[in-house]
């Protein structure tokens, strides 16, 4: 989870207009350029927050590869473990947990 930074206004505006210039010549989303134009006038700190996720989005893309955290890869292989001995949810389970996750 990202803690949302304190910027100027004038860095906040840099920020996302930075975002819009770099994204807008290759964006083929209209509701991702919406989202953009909307984001100019969040307050401060959702502004420097959308920034610091921009970056680590584009900072994994251009990685070019993804390495998992200790924590995932213990999660994976607990998943992989479970697969092998047949530990699957039920139809009934899976749909509960998506209830609970999908917004009203």
């Amino acid at each position: 989870m990202l803690t949302m930074g304190v910027l100027s206004p004038a860095a906040s505006r840099s920020a996302v207009t930075a975002l819009n210039s770099c994204y807008s010549a290759s964006m083929s989303s209209k509701a991702l350029q919406e989202m953009m134009q909307r984001a100019e006038s969040w307050p401060e700190a959702a502004q420097a927050e959308l920034a610091q996720i921009a970056r680590e989005i584009d900072a994994g893309l251009s990685a070019g590869s993804y390495h998992p955290t200790a924590a995932e890869r213990d999660g994976i292989a607990r998943g992989l473990n479970d697969a092998r001995a047949g530990r699957f949810a039920s139809d009934d389970e899976v749909r509960r947990v998506l209830e609970k996750r999908r917004p009203a």
